[in-house]
């Protein structure tokens, strides 16, 4: 196997999105960028036989009635096994904290996915994938 040949910045995106409408003239609203960047590695015929993607995203979630923002981060790396199949995403996929209050909405550790995407291990607090993140309504107003 050969290693490796550093892409550097493969995507680049902003946005403002909205996350929800709670209702009364109360929207939830989330500027953000998405950085992520990549090394792929070959095989002796110089065909792709993996990827390592990192992804650093930064937001920033407001409160349309309060004015309240609340920073949203992320920074993970996807593995992917080209020859065997399947990936592995390795970090931090949500940690929205409120100030005072401390983590609403958690989501950290390994989630390893098989050739058809179904996890088939994972480590860490998982509220988002395993359905238990808290409504965002009920949180952020």
């Amino acid at each position: 196997m050969q290693c490796c040949h550093q892409n550097g910045e493969i995507s680049r995106e902003s946005a403002t999105i909205v996350l929800a409408n709670c209702g009364n003239g109360v929207v939830l609203t989330e500027s953000y960028t998405i950085v992520s960047t990549a090394t792929f590695f070959f095989n002796d015929n110089g065909l792709v036989i993996g990827a390592h993607v990192h992804t650093n995203f930064t937001g920033v979630i407001t409160n349309s009635a309060t004015g309240n923002t609340y920073n949203d981060f992320s920074h993970f790396t996807v593995i992917a096994d080209f020859l065997e199949g399947g990936f592995a995403v390795h970090g931090m996929n949500f940690a929205i904290t409120i100030p005072g209050v401390g983590i609403v909405v958690h989501e950290t550790g390994t989630v390893i996915h098989d050739l058809d995407t179904n996890i088939v291990f994972q480590a860490g607090p998982h509220q988002v994938i395993n359905g238990m993140a808290p409504d965002f309504c009920s949180v952020f107003v």
